[in-house]
């Protein structure tokens, strides 16, 4: 089924998948490993990366956006502060 599909595709379409699971069990953590797997599949289509390439940039990625998002959730809501 998934023979002639591009690996950029995989990428993308896995991260889409993973997007819409966090809509369906929200707990802030599909967010971030999908939108890895997106820019993993959109750079794997710009620059056409081997498989161990794409698994790096894909591990990389992933830690990046989930550090991202632990540093904007962990800061305090600001508009609570003036009310």
């Amino acid at each position: 089924m998934f023979d002639n599909l591009e690996p950029g595709w995989i990428w993308a379409i896995g991260g889409i998948l993973l997007l819409f699971a966090e809509i369906i069990a929200p707990g802030f953590f599909l967010v971030f490993v999908g939108a890895a797997a997106v820019a993993t599949g959109l750079f794997t289509l710009l620059f056409d990366l081997g498989t161990a390439p794409q698994l790096a940039l894909f591990a990389l990625y992933s830690v990046l956006a989930v550090m991202i998002g632990k540093r904007w959730y962990a800061e305090p809501n600001k508009m609570d502060e003036d009310v």
